[in-house]
């Protein structure tokens, strides 16, 4: 007696060939294990950032960070000569500040 999944096998072998004649990179994309994501740096409490790590911290862009500074709406910086640094906990208290419970929370300084 013939096997009733075997058209059904090949089906499903002609489809992934269908595909992997259209586009080439279907398939070694299929067959690739899922990359990992990459892990943020653990910082300290007194740990300098840059810019652009403290804009990772954040999850905003550089460009974010110097706008806030300018308009003073951010968090703390340092100067040091002509570098902008920023200290790790100074970025933390900036998040919990930001904290609210409803969208109608004015927040802590209001």
């Amino acid at each position: 007696m013939p096997n009733p999944h075997t058209g059904l096998d090949q089906a499903i072998l002609d489809l992934i060939a269908y595909f992997a004649k259209r586009d080439r990179l279907l398939l070694p994309r299929l067959l690739r294990a899922p990359e990992k994501q990459a892990k943020l740096p653990h910082y300290s409490d007194s740990d300098l950032l840059r810019p652009p790590e403290a804009a990772e911290v954040l999850k905003v862009k550089p460009k974010t960070l110097a706008n806030w500074r300018v308009s003073g709406v951010g968090p703390k910086f340092t100067r040091l000569g002509g570098a902008v640094l920023y200290r790790y906990d100074d970025l933390r208290a900036f998040i919990v500040a930001g904290s609210r419970s409803s969208t109608s929370d004015a927040g802590p300084n209001s």
